[in-house]
Parts: C-alpha cells; sequence; structure tokens
C-alpha cells in the first residue's frame, strides 16, 4: 500500500465562525474514509485546519468564497482508490478545492 494526504478546502456553512464545527468538511471525510476502508485501506489521521480566509476567492456554482474550511486526511491504501476518492470530491459541491500527494511508496521510505 502507498500512503497518500489528502489536502481539501470546504466552503463554510452560512453562519459559520473561526470556532463552528465544520459539518460539511466531517460528512465529506467520512465519505471519502468510508470509500479507503471498503478498498482495504488504513486512515491513519484527519485533522482539522479550521475557518481559514483564502488567498484569493474561488468562484464555484455562481458563488465566490474568501473563507473556506480547511482539512487533510493521512491514508494507506491502493492507487485506485484515488479515482474513486476524486470522483466522490468532483462530486461534492460543498468542495471547492483539494489535492492528493503521495508521501511514500512504502513504509521505508519514511524512515
Amino acid at each position: 500500500m502507498v500512503m497518500y494526504e489528502l489536502f481539501c478546502i470546504t466552503r463554510p456553512a452560512a453562519n459559520a465562525t473561526r470556532t463552528s464545527s465544520p459539518t460539511l468538511a466531517m460528512n465529506i471525510a467520512k465519505n471519502c474514509g468510508r470509500a479507503i476502508l471498503d478498498n482495504k485501506g488504513v486512515v491513519v489521521d484527519v485533522e482539522s485546519m479550521g475557518l481559514k480566509e483564502l488567498a484569493k476567492p474561488i468562484k464555484k456554482l455562481n458563488q465566490s468564497y474568501s473563507f473556506g474550511h480547511w482539512w487533510s486526511m493521512t491514508f494507506y491504501s491502493n492507487p485506485t482508490v484515488q479515482s474513486e476518492i476524486q470522483r466522490i470530491l468532483r462530486l461534492e459541491p460543498s468542495v471547492l478545492r483539494y489535492m492528493i500527494v503521495k508521501k511514500a511508496d512504502k513504509l521505508s521510505d519514511l524512515m
């Protein structure tokens, strides 16, 4: 299995504050995690980085967003799982941006 890290920015809820719970982000993370586990992968870490101001506004679905909930997920999976995760994220209207980074081919590459 290969180690990956997923970075994602989701749109904030209409009444979101810097301390509010990122429920949209948590639901998307659950869906991605379920896809990883269903394909015999392992989710190592899910981290919320909170509501942050974006460097420049992102336009999606005829709206402009200046803030977004940032979160990341570290996981081990087969390379074929990436396409399923990308499909989930592309179809989700609340995802503003995402990126999957390959961190290591095997555990010995990390040490």
